[in-house]
């Protein structure tokens, strides 16, 4: 994709999901590339496991017994909203639904992502290149401290979190986004 638009090198976006795979595109082609910025991204669970989850929707996500689709896309559409959750009826649909897609306390929501079913963390120190790890304060989803434990294990990593914003930092905050993406530009290669 560089080549195309006249650039030696490229930076690299891993957002949600997709942070693992841009960690492992890094390491499989460090010269295609000079920097990281991982936004909300999802980092293995093994990382602490003493770290609980923080609040509802991370209750949801990350504890037994809620289905992968179900939660995710609960989280996506609800995750800034809180008047959703404080609604009795809204509430009472919500833990229905969650009943109904339970299996026996087994949940598929972050095995069937690779999540948490393997520890990939060991590729963190790995990283040699500028990385920056944007993470929301009140991520639903994944705990922040998770995130700053994460971003302690890359040498080369500022961890920015901020404020006010859950997991919606790309579409909330997309001006954080760019100033993470150009100060990553303009930091000379370790």
């Amino acid at each position: 994709m560089a080549p195309r638009h006249d650039a030696d090198r490229s930076i690299v976006l891993g957002h949600l999901f997709g942070g693992h795979a841009a960690i492992e595109y890094c390491l499989a082609y460090p010269e295609k590339v000079c920097g990281l910025v991982l936004c909300s991204a999802y980092f293995p669970l093994q990382l602490a496991d003493h770290l609980v989850p923080v609040g509802v929707l991370q209750k949801l996500a990350m504890s037994s017994g809620i289905a992968s689709a179900a939660a995710h896309q609960f989280i996506a559409l609800t995750a800034g909203d809180n008047e959703a959750i404080r609604d009795p009826e809204t509430y009472a649909l919500l833990r229905a639904g969650i009943r109904h897609v339970t299996g026996r306390g087994a949940s598929a929501f972050l095995s069937d992502t690779s999540s948490s079913n393997s520890d990939w963390s060991g590729l963190l120190s790995r990283l040699n290149l500028p990385v920056t790890v944007l993470h929301g304060e009140s991520d639903p989803a994944v705990n922040p401290r998770l995130a700053r434990l994460a971003a302690g294990r890359i040498a080369n990593s500022r961890h920015q979190e901020i404020p006010g914003i859950g997991q919606h930092i790309l579409h909330a905050a997309p001006d954080r986004v760019l100033t993470a993406l150009r100060e990553i530009a303009s930091t000379p290669a370790p």
